[in-house]
């Protein structure tokens, strides 16, 4: 009857219904087996008599038949009912591509699997197909399930999305089943069996596993399992029998006549639009059709009833819904002339050698490193030669010495990657490093590199030693005392605390036609930079931004403002009941409860410390071909340096770019030196090449650091950037040119990003308000791909900011894509 509700889609609200039954039956065939093993005298561990329990010749003869029925039920049945809802998931993600749909269908799916090992639990006569199934389904639990942790509530999670969609009108686009309850209620909920039990599964199977592994498979078979094991641990999508199913069916295709192909074609058209339409099916199809469209649907028929019997007598496991979507997929392949294009390039597998790695299997890129014992035997390699290995014992896949395993809670919990990623506890990652003060993780599918830096105690340091007297201003400072000096002694001088602040100003005076003063705060007890204050002359009115740590670098963040009229922070003047008046330079002034608690001796005048921070950074479209040509530049570099070790790195740069020859190294130097100029400094040195260029070609995670873009949370750029843009973008600060930040909209289906270009100020005189006047309006900011217009121009704080708003191209066409 379990099997009857099934609708072809585990999102379905028969679905907890199945899988229930399916969790009874397992049950169910755990105890019947545990009573047959230990009646017969083979169950591993218990061996004493079991109390009231007496079980004779006819019970056992039940017992042993109702065990196989079950069994054969529960593979042959439900097994295929399992597997094609997990292709239906990964089909699904494939077609929509968002991050949410791939948060939530892993979810789903994790609870899938561990379904399928439930069924599992029991099979004693392992081979190819049983092997390839326990292995996939642990190995995508243990790299995409967040073990011992309870799912939590996401009703605020919820709120956020709602408000984040309100006033959206791409209805169509919003209306996805993944935003409904039902799926969010999926979402939150734990494995439906328990990961102890799961865990049980895996220890009573491991040696059973090994055994058949190393013994009774052929090398063909080895390489073909742990191959589909790489696949489902590395990629998204994976049905670990696809291959074998394209290859019965365009082994097919190939043997029939262009006519039929193209009669069968427009058939299977037909049935696919009226499926996803109507969810008509090949019977009904049959039945309701005449003429030529009868006749299609009956040579369909006959095709997929062909395909069933072959994948059947080969074990593998089909519905005929997923026969319909393989047989469209290669007779597409085959109208381009493609059926044959994609060869899939497999790894050849060996035993790591030694009897303390029994269980361990990993690969190499270099075949002379493989030891063939004799030809029908495994081969070996030794300890350190692998570049993937995949360890039965514990069912994990290791890349480059580093564990696949879900995103843990200290980097998943965080609001800034949970801004990023819907689910991060889907998220599948390496640890690349952790010392006292750094944790590293690298998104595997991501292509992110997340660091987690711990607590910072530290100032930045002093920039001024002019201390900041009201006597003793220049001949055109003293409007400053005039605006700052109210403030000053409000907020920063005794009585208001038990000290007085020092401030300090540039060496440099202003001169006559300065508008912006800019001054530094030292911290009370440690010194250094602690607070910055800027005082604009015209609007009369002082900003005090405060300077706070995010993975080891300074950032100002804007706490105080005399005028809230006029910052670029969403800063509300204070509404409590008052005992006087406004004073005139304080009518819209407006600050946050961190500048209050910064005043505060009792607490040290925080910061420092700096509070634990997360870095997160990705690379640029770019980036690859960027780190190809550091990986050439370093060679050329080690080439020059070998000569004389002692040789001063800045005349070996000099030497790089003096080469004479017109060779492509030699134009690349040049090119690469003017266009980056500042990473072709930092990459040229000894240190820089024993890093990265020893070792071969750049790692993923270091491409993020030094080609990619690193992001910039919110609270950071309170001041730099208007608020309204916070809340509706993500930024991102070039790791290569730090003076452009990028910003990428939140919401879906949005057509622009906003470029931020730094220019820094060092003439004092020049820091201040601009206007659009002062902004090169003759710089071409288009390409092909962006068309760009001016949004604002703002002057900002030590910094002048353009913000430009681009477009960027709609295909003319119907792709949604």
């Amino acid at each position: 009857m379990a099997i009857d509700l099934d609708t072809g889609n585990p999102k379905a609200t028969t679905v907890p219904v199945i899988l229930y039954v399916i969790r009874l039956c397992c049950r169910i065939l755990n105890a019947m087996s545990f009573l047959y093993l230990h009646r017969i005298g083979s169950h591993p561990s218990i061996h004493q008599p079991l109390r009231n329990t007496d079980i004779g010749d006819r019970v056992l003869g039940i017992l042993k038949e109702g065990q196989n029925e079950l069994q054969n039920m529960l593979l042959n049945k439900i097994v295929p009912i399992l597997k094609f809802w997990n292709k239906h998931l990964s089909e699904e993600t494939r077609k929509m591509d968002r991050q949410a749909l791939l948060d939530l269908n892993t979810t789903i799916q994790c609870n899938i699997h561990a379904h399928i090992l439930a069924i599992f639990r029991n099979v004693t006569n392992l081979d190819e197909f049983s092997c390839t199934t326990i292995l996939s389904s642990l190995t995508f639990l243990t790299g995409r399930h967040t073990w011992n942790q309870v799912a939590a509530a996401t009703t605020t999670n919820d709120n956020q999305d709602g408000e984040e969609d309100e006033g959206d009108n791409d209805d169509e686009n919003n209306n996805q089943d993944y935003n409904n309850d039902q799926d969010n209620n999926l979402l939150v909920k734990e494995l439906d069996i328990a990961e102890t039990e799961l865990f049980e599964m895996m220890q009573f199977q491991r040696r059973n596993l090994i055994t058949w592994l190393e013994k009774h498979s052929t090398r063909p078979q080895f390489n073909n399992i742990l191959n589909k094991v790489r696949d489902i641990a590395t990629k998204e999508q994976f049905d670990p029998e696809i291959e074998t199913k394209l290859e019965i069916i365009k082994t097919f295709i190939r043997s029939q006549t262009q006519e039929s192909l193209i009669f069968i074609a427009v058939g299977l058209e037909k049935l696919s639009h009226l499926s996803d339409i109507q969810g008509v099916t090949i019977r009904s199809f049959i039945s309701l059709s005449t003429g030529e469209l009868k006749i299609q649907g009956l040579v369909i028929q006959q095709f997929i009833d062909h395909f069933i019997t072959e994948f059947t007598q080969r074990k593998l496991v089909v519905l005929e819904e997923e026969i319909i979507l393989l047989l469209l997929n290669c007779l597409h392949q085959w109208q381009h002339n493609e059926l044959d294009s994609g060869v899939k390039e497999e790894l050849a597998w060996c035993r790591i050698r030694g009897d303390v790695n029994c269980g361990r299997y990993a690969t190499t890129l270099d075949p002379s490193k493989q030891f063939f014992q004799k030809d029908d035997e495994l081969p070996t390699i030794s300890e350190g030669d692998q570049i993937v290995e995949f360890n039965v014992q514990i069912m994990q896949l290791i890349l480059r010495g580093n564990i696949l395993s879900a995103l843990d809670s200290t980097f998943a919990d965080h609001e800034d990657v949970r801004r990023l990623f819907k689910n991060p506890q889907t998220i599948q990652c390496i640890n690349i490093g952790s010392n006292s003060f750094r944790q590293s993780r690298y998104l595997v599918d991501e292509n992110y590199r997340i660091d987690s830096w711990t607590q910072f105690d530290s100032v930045a340091d002093a920039l001024f030693d002019r201390e900041y007297d009201p006597d003793e201003l220049g001949p055109y400072e003293q409007w400053i005392a005039d605006i700052f000096d109210p403030i000053r002694r409000n907020y920063f001088m005794r009585p208001a605390l038990p000290r007085d602040i020092s401030f300090y100003l540039p060496e440099q005076q202003l001169t006559e036609d300065a508008s912006v003063a800019y001054l530094i705060a030292t911290h009370p007890f440690r010194g250094g930079t602690w607070k910055e204050v800027f005082v604009f002359k015209h609007h009369r009115m002082v900003h005090v931004y405060n300077i706070h740590s995010h993975g080891r670098q300074y950032y100002r963040r804007l706490e105080y403002t005399s005028n809230a009229k006029i910052t670029l922070r969403e800063l509300q003047p204070s509404t409590e009941n008052r005992q006087h008046p406004w004073p005139t330079w304080g009518r819209h002034e407006a600050d946050t409860d961190e500048f209050s608690n910064s005043l505060d001796e009792n607490s040290g005048y925080p910061p420092p410390p700096h509070p634990a921070s997360l870095v997160i950074q990705r690379p640029l479209c770019d980036s690859q071909d960027v780190a190809d040509k550091i990986f050439l530049i370093l060679k050329k570099f080690n080439e020059l340096a070998s000569k004389d070790e002692l040789k001063d790195e800045n005349i070996i740069r000099e030497e790089m770019l003096n080469l004479n020859d017109d060779s492509e190294i030699s134009l690349l130097i040049k090119d690469f030196s003017k266009s980056e100029t500042t990473l072709f400094q930092e990459i040229t040195t000894r240190s820089w090449f024993k890093n990265y260029g020893s070792s071969g070609k750049m790692k993923p995670e270091d491409i993020c650091v030094w080609c990619g873009e690193m992001l910039i949370p919110s609270q950071l750029l309170y001041g730099l950037v208007p608020e309204a843009l916070l809340v509706s973008h993500n930024f991102f600060q070039d790791n290569r040119k730090h003076h452009i930040i990028r910003g990428y909209p939140i919401k879906k289906y949005s057509n622009h990003i906003i470029i931020i270009e730094l220019m820094d100020s060092e003439d004092p005189n020049k820091i201040g308000f601009q206007n659009n006047n002062n902004v090169d309006d003759n710089e071409d900011n288009d390409d092909e791909e962006l068309h760009g217009i001016r949004f604002h121009a703002l002057g900002l704080p030590t910094t002048c900011a353009r913000i430009t708003k681009h477009f960027l191209k709609i295909p003319n066409n119907n792709d949604n894509s």
